[in-house]
């Protein structure tokens, strides 16, 4: 349990814990004229052991119906809200994280319902189970081998951590794998001890979650997601990685395990099977097709066949194991008892050579089939994702030519490769700004993007920035203390923010208009944070101990989760008006300075009406991006920034180019449409352009060596040096350019920007 401070009022508890709301519901009143009704959690899985101490004195868990989405007043009396939560609830499960409020009473926190089963068993414990891997993202790509062996290693498997697993004396007794079989059916496969029938140690740690069992005590089987002994009495949760299981089904469960290694041992012989049989194995379990599932239609697998060996106290017989019957031996004489003993010696010596040989072809040709199977599933696998990869790139290129046209039809003047950019750079990263002079239609792009994209006025903010703003209150609100209540700004961000936390389905947009009118490292200074982290990014309004005191809590949580559904966005006009941008946040931009178009363009523009476009949901939006694993560019595009970098340092210019800087602009290459007419080559140099030049600023005393003008007004300095000699990356034309306007800068007026 975290401790924390003494003053705090809530002890949030580490794991989750699946409970049902029971009957019976109390009036409570947040505020004056104000109704709401608090409900109680009955836990069915085990506690955490300083919580469980607590239960057993009495302490019930409690929530509030407003948590639950109704409205404040939404019940005339108790009878009333007991009848709804009956009607609506009565036969749902619930996962919650346990807290401790004012060491007095159980609240619920992080609640999610569940919908498991046919029917809640409120007389037995469930155990909770770890679920490694999803459907479509298998641990080790599906390769079960890697699986099995990492188990038997002692390493860990990825995917559970603290705050979804209960530390508890309850014997672990399950590990459950999520993945497919060859015709693409959703299976799990599940391993537990068979002597001991319980993990001897597992704990939670650095990477993941550790097991420990021997080869020798290690069970298996398969069971299909249409399982019936699953769909009628298992909890699959659906935003955690775990199952719940009644103690009395996990004993009908066990019954449907084989040994990985059989118990039984024929004389003079070692395992059943060796290491190198034990591979081979595995191998054929991540082989095992859906028809060889029982023929009962529940989904379990009959027990493996391996030839010639003894399964669960069965020999299986195959064609090639059976044994050779021979013909009697006719005693005549001693002599010739001896000759056919000798003869039969012979012929018995013949026979094992042969038995041996037909033995050695049958595993060869068996090592065949399975390596043909295997080439066989990784060809489909690759053919799959390449069907996948070409329907994801179909969408996009159709949402980007929506956006070309529907800039044309709305009269708008923009470059087609600005377009281009401002897209891949919404899609990659988690701010874009955009610069020029005023006018050029930084704030119109962002809308058209938006009107693209099918949002609602409600799923867009635009914020004009004031230059008084000093902190995030200003951008989202304060609390007061005195009346407990939460009064959010008139920006209307915090409203949008969670909003957009309780509609993880759906795209959002937020725009700071002119956002250098005042000091953004000042009330930018929680979302700089929020856009450098990559897991569970929030944005926090208020102490979080105080949440459930604030009597307008469930419109504004403490802290709000700011999801990959929220685009942010920032315009600016560079002028002595305005704020310089430090390096905390151009290391976390893209800043994409759009290019004038000539005014006579501007005669053939036509301003036609057009429909509203569908809507765009976040999962569609979601597939636009390519999530790289690491940074994937060249060496030859990584020693350039090498070079680039060593140079800012060389005399010690700042804005130097970090790791998050190389990570996000390989980010970007990875990101650019296949049917982009931006090249990599040109991308590579918007990026140089947008991540690199904007820090190549100050005084010709501090820059002067990286780029200036000869007497004869041509380019020279170090970074023009660097960029001529990588040519075989990019031409830099964009690169050059902005070099030879900082230089002549430079050059007037002794700085630049």
């Amino acid at each position: 349990m975290n401790k924390g401070n003494e003053k705090m009022h809530l002890l949030q508890g580490e794991g989750r814990v699946l409970g049902y709301i029971r009957k019976g519901v109390k009036i409570s009143r947040p505020g004056e004229g104000k109704t709401d009704y608090r409900f109680f959690m009955e836990p069915l899985s085990p506690l955490p052991p300083d919580f469980q101490e607590a239960r057993e004195r009495g302490y019930g868990f409690t929530g509030f119906m407003n948590e639950l989405g109704y409205p404040i007043n939404a019940f005339p009396n108790e009878e009333a809200a007991e009848a709804e939560l009956e009607k609506t609830f009565g036969n749902a499960f619930f996962l919650f994280t346990p807290g401790l409020k004012n060491d007095k009473y159980f609240v619920v926190t992080d609640l999610v319902q569940e919908y498991g089963t046919t029917y809640i068993n409120k007389e037995e414990a469930y155990l909770p189970i770890p679920v490694f891997g999803t459907w479509d993202k298998p641990l080790f790509d599906g390769d079960m081998d890697k699986l099995i062996a990492h188990l038997l290693a002692g390493k860990p498997l990825p995917g559970l951590g603290k705050k979804q697993w209960v530390r508890t004396e309850v014997p672990q007794m399950l590990v459950i794998h999520a993945g497919k079989d060859d015709s693409g059916k959703q299976r799990f496969l599940c391993l537990m001890p068979q002597k001991d029938k319980a993990f001897k140690d597992m704990h939670i740690g650095q990477g993941g979650a550790y097991f420990h069992v021997k080869k020798e005590n290690l069970s298996w089987a398969f069971f299909y997601a249409d399982d019936a002994l699953l769909v009628d009495n298992v909890v699959r949760c659906h935003h955690d990685p775990l199952w719940f299981i009644p103690q009395s089904v996990m004993k009908e469960i066990r019954k449907q395990f084989v040994p990985l290694l059989d118990e039984e041992k024929p004389e003079n012989q070692g395992a059943i099977i060796s290491q190198q049989a034990l591979d081979q194995t595995v191998r054929d379990m991540m082989l095992m097709p859906a028809s060889s599932k029982s023929s009962d239609g529940a989904g379990r697998n009959e027990q493996p066949e391996i030839a010639g060996k003894t399964t669960k106290g069965k020999t299986v017989e195959t064609k090639d194991t059976q044994e050779k019957v021979k013909p009697p031996v006719q005693k005549n004489s001693r002599a010739e008892e001896d000759g056919a003993l000798e003869k039969e010696g012979t012929a018995e010596k013949t026979e094992e050579k042969r038995e041996n040989a037909a033995s050695e072809k049958s595993t060869s040709q068996e090592k065949s089939r399975t390596a043909a199977l295997k080439a066989e599933k990784v060809m489909n696998q690759k053919e799959e994702k390449k069907a996948k990869e070409e329907k994801r790139e179909d969408e996009e290129m159709a949402f980007i030519h929506r956006f070309i046209r529907r800039v044309k039809e709305r009269g708008f003047l923009y470059d087609e490769r600005d377009l281009y950019n401002f897209h891949i750079s919404a899609k990659s990263s988690r701010l874009v700004i955009l610069a020029g002079r005023s006018g050029t239609g930084k704030s119109g792009l962002v809308r058209l993007y938006g009107e693209t994209l099918g949002l609602s006025p409600s799923q867009i903010a635009f914020l004009p920035v004031r230059p008084s703003w000093m902190d995030d209150g200003d951008l989202l609100g304060y609390l007061d203390r005195n009346r407990m209540l939460y009064f959010p700004s008139d920006t209307g961000l915090a409203e949008l923010l969670v909003n957009a936390s309780r509609h993880p389905e759906k795209m959002y947009i937020v725009c700071f208009d002119e956002m250098n009118l005042a000091r953004a490292e000042y009330y930018f200074a929680q979302f700089i944070s929020v856009l450098e982290k990559r897991e569970n990014p929030s944005i926090q309004l208020y102490n979080p101990s105080l949440e459930d005191r604030v009597y307008n809590h469930s419109d504004y949580p403490a802290r709000i989760p700011v999801l990959d559904n929220v685009l942010f966005m920032g315009t600016v006009n560079v002028d002595e008006s305005t704020y310089h941008f430090s390096d905390k946040i151009l290391d976390r931009a893209n800043v994409i300075t759009l290019h004038q178009r000539r005014f006579a363009d501007m005669a053939r523009l036509s301003r036609k009406h057009v429909a509203d476009e569908d809507e765009v949901g976040a999962d569609v939006y979601r597939r636009f991006r390519k999530e790289e694993q690491g940074v994937t560019m060249s060496d030859a595009e990584l020693h350039l920034l090498d070079s680039l970098n060593a140079a800012l340092d060389e005399r010690g210019a700042s804005g130097g180019i970090g790791y998050r800087v190389v990570s996000d602009m390989s980010r970007y290459l990875a990101n650019i449409p296949s049917d982009s007419p931006m090249s990599r080559k040109e991308a590579l140099d918007m990026q140089i352009v947008q991540r690199v030049l904007t820090k190549v600023r100050g005084s010709r005393e501090q820059i002067g060596y990286l780029v200036s003008l000869d007497e004869e007004n041509r380019l020279t300095g170090r970074f023009p040096e660097l960029l001529n000699r990588h040519k075989q990356v990019s031409a830099f034309t964009e690169s050059m350019r902005v070099l030879k306007r900082k230089a002549k800068e430079l050059k007037t007026y002794d700085y630049t920007l």
